[in-house]
């Protein structure tokens, strides 16, 4: 009985028969013929099983990149926002400020719910416009929200401000005040600031700030959080005692009424925002502390106003004609940027 051959893979590769009784005898011109015949069909087989896996692989990459950007634009975040609470600043309750600035690929316009205290006072829900921080009064709802009271709106840009007061004091004597921020949307970077009123002594905060300076007759404590989450809110108790209950500032309704009634409305907004040296302070701990860039504060002083701290030096504004120090970047009447003329123009 004969034996299988048992060079079936030569004889496979050359198309010969194999299971005859016995094996044929390979020329040299044949082996080589095999050998390159199986090299090839190897190299066909592994370039089938990289090209599965390259498809493969970018499948999934491109699976992962469209979830990734789903999750992205599903949910928004703060890059940034600064967070002003001024007691007793131009009137006998605490006001507020909310400044943000969401992340560049946000998909806009983007509904947004903000719990405010249940007594607020909203003056103002704006999107901000860049360049020339043009403000954009937003209509908005507000509701009830358990011992909140729930705004909500749609921001048509990056930018979003809010504005209200709340609470009340009176008279002279002790003050206990509690302030809680429950950010919308996670924060990246949260700096969050309390302009101390004057004449206050014992003025405590907790937890303690980070940071205390003096800018502009005030003093300005700051808190600097990382990483905030929408559902933690961030909670400040502020307690001090006062010896009147005059607020630290001249009130803004009697600023406006110095308006001649032909200021824009973009202006006519930047007067009425939370103040000069809170405001000032944000822009100075953001951008000078973060990026170097030097910028002066904006003030509460009214157009025409005299500047008696002026000097010499002192020039006009050429948007609004206030006066402006010669050390200031910023017109302290309408917030415009402003650079002083040359010397031999002065």
């Amino acid at each position: 009985m004969g034996q299988r051959c048992h060079c079936k893979t030569f004889h496979n590769l050359l198309a010969s028969e194999v299971n005859k009784v016995k094996c044929p005898r390979l020329t040299g011109v044949e082996i080589v013929k095999a050998a390159s015949l199986r090299a090839r069909t190897l190299d066909r087989r592994w370039l089938s099983r990289l090209a599965l896996l390259t498809l493969a692989a970018t499948l999934v990459f491109m699976a992962g990149m469209g979830h990734r950007r789903a999750s992205a634009e599903g949910s928004p975040q703060f890059a940034g926002m600064a967070v002003s609470v001024m007691p007793e600043y131009d009137q006998p309750r605490v006001l507020v400020s909310y400044r943000g600035e969401l992340n560049a690929d946000v998909s806009l316009p983007l509904p947004v719910r903000l719990r405010l205290p249940a007594d607020a006072t909203i003056e103002h829900v704006c999107s901000i416009k860049q360049p020339g921080e043009e403000h954009i009064c937003q209509p908005y709802a507000t509701d009830p929200d358990g011992q909140y009271l729930a705004v909500t709106w749609e921001t048509v840009t990056p930018t979003i401000y809010t504005e209200f007061y709340y609470s009340s004091v009176s008279g002279a004597g002790q003050r206990s005040l509690d302030f809680n921020f429950w950010p919308p949307y996670p924060v990246k970077i949260l700096d969050l600031f309390v302009l101390e009123p004057t004449d206050a002594t014992d003025f405590s905060l907790s937890p303690a700030p980070t940071d205390s300076v003096e800018e502009q007759g005030f003093r300005h404590h700051s808190y600097s959080f990382q990483d905030v989450s929408a559902d933690e809110p961030i909670s400040i108790q502020i307690t001090y005692t006062r010896p009147t209950g005059q607020p630290s500032a001249q009130p803004r309704t009697a600023a406006a009424a110095d308006d001649g009634g032909g200021i824009p409305q973009s202006v006519t907004l930047t007067l009425g925002l939370a103040g000069a040296a809170v405001l000032a302070f944000v822009l100075y701990r953001v951008f000078v502390r973060r990026f170097g860039i030097r910028v002066v504060a904006l003030s509460r002083q009214a157009p025409g106003e005299d500047d008696a701290a002026g000097g010499p030096g002192t020039f006009f504004c050429h948007h609004c004609g206030g006066r402006v120090r010669p050390e200031f970047a910023f017109c302290p009447s309408c917030g415009q940027e402003v650079r002083p003329p040359p010397k031999e123009q002065r």
